[in-house]
């Protein structure tokens, strides 16, 4: 199993995006200070290793992408290492100190050529930041160092058919399955980052905050129920906010009561940043609990 997991759940415009850029610049640090971490991971020679930032839409997966190519350019630390031939809207390149030695050697020997040799190419970066959508995860090939998930609940979420899984590539189980097991080429250090606004009770995202004991995972009306109880996953840590309790932009409650008025149960889930019970989505839950209970 995966030993670094990170669940996020935070209310709409709370900052997820900038924490996950955060997280992985200083993922290409650690990686940075290895100064050769395919031979420290045991892998293939200058194998391309990833931070990859998965999105269910373009302009999330390019935002993510501007924060932290953004940020990785204003780092002084980062500055010789940086690949500017490999810069584009979706990935940032980066030499490690092993792939700048080999490049400097070839260069002494492409020094040493009389003139008119054919001159040995340099080495391309071994690391990378990128960000795609969904649509562009398919790669199962990638070695990915770091997987970061955005709005992870909000992706075409896969159906049941038969006692399976009918879905296309790019449904949260899919995605889910296809990519976090490559986490496990770097030895319990690889990580994995989920961070989005919550939806209903359902899904990977969901799974994820209920193996890593979310407060709000369902409890059975029976307490001698014990093996109805998920014992919580010490791998996995979750943390959940309300927007006004952490964005530097709303700071209260209040300042959202007409998107409170207008859509309370929507609301409620997308800045309160709690689950939605799935019967919500048709019913609403004070309507809900208004039902006679029979004794």
């Amino acid at each position: 199993s995966i030993k670094n997991v990170l669940v996020m759940i935070l209310g709409r415009r709370s900052g997820k995006s900038v924490l996950s850029s955060f997280i992985a610049n200083y993922d290409v640090y650690s990686l940075l200070t290895l100064s050769n971490p395919q031979k420290y991971y045991g892998m293939i020679e200058k194998y391309p290793i990833h931070i990859l930032h998965v999105a269910a839409k373009g302009d999330q997966a390019a935002d993510m992408f501007t924060l932290s190519k953004n940020l990785a350019k204003k780092i002084p630390f980062f500055q010789p290492y940086i690949n500017f031939d490999k810069d584009n809207t979706q990935i940032l390149g980066f030499f490690t100190p092993y792939d700048l030695y080999l490049n400097n050697e070839i260069r002494k020997r492409n020094s040493l050529l009389s003139r008119g040799s054919m001159k040995e190419n340099l080495l391309p970066s071994s690391i990378a930041i990128e960000s795609v959508t969904t649509s562009g995860a398919t790669n199962r090939g990638k070695a990915i160092y770091t997987l970061i998930l955005s709005e992870l609940a909000h992706f075409p979420r896969a159906k049941m058919n038969g006692g399976q899984y009918t879905e296309n590539p790019e449904t949260d189980h899919a995605i889910v399955t296809g990519l976090v097991p490559s986490l496990k080429d770097f030895h319990g250090d690889g990580k994995l980052v989920i961070d989005t606004s919550p939806a209903e009770k359902g899904g990977e995202a969901y799974n994820y905050y209920m193996m890593g004991g979310g407060q709000e995972v369902d409890k059975p009306d029976d307490p001698n129920q014990v093996t109805d109880v998920i014992e919580p996953d010490p791998t996995i840590q979750v943390f959940q906010f309300s927007t006004w309790e952490v964005s530097p932009v709303v700071r209260s409650r209040e300042e959202l009561e007409t998107e409170f008025k207008r859509d309370s149960v929507g609301s409620d889930s997308e800045w309160g940043a709690h689950f939605a019970n799935p019967s919500a989505l048709f019913v609403s839950e004070k309507l809900v609990a208004l039902v006679p209970q029979a004794n």
